[in-house]
C-alpha cells in the first residue's frame, strides 16, 4: 500500500505525538500518558514536547509536579495541522483508542455524518 503524505512530512514518533494531540484537541496529556498511547519513550517525548511547545505548536501547563501538553489552538497553523491529521490518520486511531476497553465485544464500528464524508 502507498504511504500517506503525512508519513513523509513527519518522523514516525513525531507523527504519533502530533496526531494524538491534534486529533484530541480538547484533551491535555501527561508525558506518561503519551508514552502509553504512542509507544514513544519518555526521554524522546520530553525532548520533542519541549521543542514543540517552544515553537508554539503545543501549550505546556504545569500543575503541581506534573506537566501537561495540549495542541495550541492559537498556533498559526493549528487548523491546517488538525486537518492534515484528520484527513490522513483520521478517526481510525480515535476509534481504536475509544473502543479498546471493549476488547472482543465490538466487531465493527461505523462513522456517520460529516466526519464520514471527510
Amino acid at each position: 500500500m502507498a504511504k500517506q503524505p503525512v508519513e513523509f512530512m513527519f518522523s514516525p514518533y513525531r507523527r504519533q505525538v502530533l496526531a494524538t494531540l491534534f486529533l484530541r484537541p480538547d484533551e491535555r496529556f501527561h508525558v506518561r500518558e503519551l508514552e502509553r498511547i504512542t509507544g514513544v519513550s519518555a526521554g524522546s517525548l520530553h525532548r520533542e514536547l519541549k521543542a514543540m511547545a517552544e515553537s508554539g505548536l503545543l501549550v505546556r501547563e504545569k500543575v503541581g509536579n506534573q506537566v501537561f501538553y495540549q495542541a495550541d489552538a492559537r498556533c498559526s497553523i493549528y487548523k491546517e495541522l488538525a486537518t492534515i491529521f484528520r484527513k490522513t490518520i483520521g478517526l481510525t486511531s480515535l476509534l481504536q483508542d475509544a473502543l479498546s476497553d471493549f476488547g472482543e465485544r465490538i466487531h465493527v464500528a461505523f462513522v456517520f455524518g460529516s466526519m464520514a464524508s471527510g
